[in-house]
């Protein structure tokens, strides 16, 4: 007996799937908007805004700023991890191949000794268009940016623009070198509304070999001490960027939660109350062989110094601090005794009237 052959559907049309998609892939948004107004959006949303326009253009800039953050982070992450992968793998290799005989007695030697000292030809410059700080200049005073070409070669020395700051960077020492930050009361009082986020990462903008890791510093008891506070960030990517390791020292944990978050603090406060721009420069200070951190071999400064000029009175103070639990604020010094103890020429060519009064 014949059977009747059941007509199919015709499958749905290809535009409308789309349609369906482009629609639901965008539902998010439209609650966003219901929700929170135009605190995650740009502006109110029509249906014709969800059908035409990308959802990243969609987004208020503050929220751009967070995901470019978020970005950030994530790409430093994902070359940390690359780095530390391939720096085991290396480490294994190595010892494979260098490993005595079984029978063999061996002994741990030591490496040769490293004299540390500071650089001593380092200057402020007018010649901004020469330097990698150009693209960062208005974080200096006058716009006259350090130029690490003047800094021995030993110190691999290389210049990172950030939004809130910019770094003097040691590819020899893993650490700053110097951090300058240009405060006002303005940025401050942007900076007051920023959530710290605590999310450390290896910096991918320098080379894995020239860098420290996350790992370098698990379980050293040292804390990742901050050069530009994040507390003085006024902008998501900045309060980012802050926690790169390219901003950070070993540094003692008290020191680095008590004197120095203190110091940090007084900073601020003379900052708002200034009249115009105060610059600070922070940064360590190595003496005798340095003490190596991880596998990086990250040098663990002896002291810190912190370097405030106000623009406005054109007045300069300094503090040298060392790097341990018992140290105490005393009273901060002028600039030339500050270039005297370490050779540190960073206001030269500028205008220093004054001191501390």
């Amino acid at each position: 007996m014949a059977t009747r052959k059941r007509k199919s559907s015709p499958a749905p049309l290809h535009w409308f799937q789309r349609l369906r998609h482009r629609l639901t892939g965008r539902l998010a948004f439209f609650i966003w908007g219901a929700l929170f107004g135009n605190a995650v959006l740009v502006q109110a949303l029509s249906p014709w805004d969800l059908l035409t326009r990308s959802p990243e253009s969609l987004l208020s800039q503050s929220w751009r700023s967070h995901l470019d953050g978020a970005r950030q982070q994530l790409r430093g992450w994902g070359e940390g991890l690359a780095d530390e992968a391939t720096r085991l793998v290396k480490q294994r290799i190595g010892n494979w191949a260098q490993s005595p005989a079984p029978s063999q007695a061996t002994r741990p030697t030591a490496s040769p000794a490293t004299t540390a000292s500071t650089p001593t030809t380092a200057t402020a410059s007018s010649a901004i268009d020469s330097s990698g700080f150009a693209a960062c200049r208005e974080q200096f005073p006058a716009g006259r940016v350090l130029q690490p070409g003047s800094i021995g070669t030993e110190w691999a020395a290389r210049a990172l623009c950030s939004e809130g700051f910019a770094v003097l960077y040691s590819g020899r020492t893993k650490t700053p070198m110097v951090v300058v930050e240009r405060l006002n009361r303005g940025r401050l009082q942007q900076a007051a509304g920023q959530e710290r986020t605590d999310r450390f990462y290896a910096d991918a903008r320098v080379p894995s070999a020239q860098r420290a890791t996350l790992a370098d510093y698990q379980g050293s008891g040292y804390d990742r001490g901050h050069m530009a506070a994040a507390a003085n960030q006024y902008s998501a990517s900045g309060m980012a960027q802050s926690f790169a390791l390219t901003n950070m020292v070993p540094q003692d944990p008290t020191n680095n939660r008590k004197v120095w978050a203190k110091l940090e603090a007084d900073v601020r406060k003379y900052a708002q109350r200034a009249a115009g721009d105060v610059f600070v420069f922070s940064g360590p200070l190595y003496q005798g062989v340095p003490h190596l951190l991880g596998s990086s071999q990250v040098w663990v400064p002896d002291h810190l110094f912190k370097l405030v000029y106000d623009a406005s009175s054109q007045r300069a103070w300094a503090y040298v601090l060392p790097n341990s639990a018992d140290a105490q604020i005393q009273r901060p010094m002028d600039y030339a005794d500050f270039v005297v103890q370490t050779q540190w020429h960073l206001l030269s060519g500028l205008p220093v009237t004054g001191g501390v009064q």
